[in-house]
């Protein structure tokens, strides 16, 4: 059931509720910070990654949305991401959603294996609905790019 489906069964008279949502941070490029504001090249080689909390942080309109809870997991490059670090995130998924009662989960995650990590959430999550990116090629011209786009 969706968030929307979810909030039209609470019905027009219910208290409005903000939904919670889970955001688990794996690492890869959109952790990415370089040493300077114009460091847009070398900033994976040569600077840091911020932690899923402070990367949250950096978006405070977020809250007027959602409940973020945001849930340290890993900070590595995705490239490096394998078998065992799938495994481990399944776990984290299911900890953090008994433990947390959140309607919804984000997934950090780097381009390089991205895809490979939502197909197997996909088949071993009960209702994984696999990464929300669109593929590149299906953005309309001029239109920056947002993976969050409707």
């Amino acid at each position: 059931m969706s968030l929307r489906e979810r909030a039209e069964q609470r019905g027009a008279g219910a208290v409005a509720r903000k939904p919670r949502v889970a955001v688990i941070g794996t690492g890869g490029t959109i952790s990415g910070v370089g040493r300077h504001s114009l460091d847009l090249y070398e900033y994976m080689d040569y600077g840091r990654r911020q932690e899923v909390d402070e990367l949250v942080g950096r978006f405070p309109e977020v809250a007027a949305a959602a409940d973020v809870i945001p849930v340290r997991f890993r900070s590595i490059s995705s490239s490096a991401v394998s078998p065992a670090d799938w495994l481990a995130l399944q776990a984290a998924v299911h900890e953090v959603v008994s433990r947390e009662h959140v309607d919804g989960v984000v997934i950090t995650h780097g381009t390089a294996t991205l895809e490979e990590t939502a197909y197997f959430l996909n088949l071993t999550l009960p209702s994984a609905s696999g990464a929300s990116s669109p593929p590149t090629t299906s953005l309309p011209r001029r239109r920056a790019y947002s993976p969050c786009w409707r």
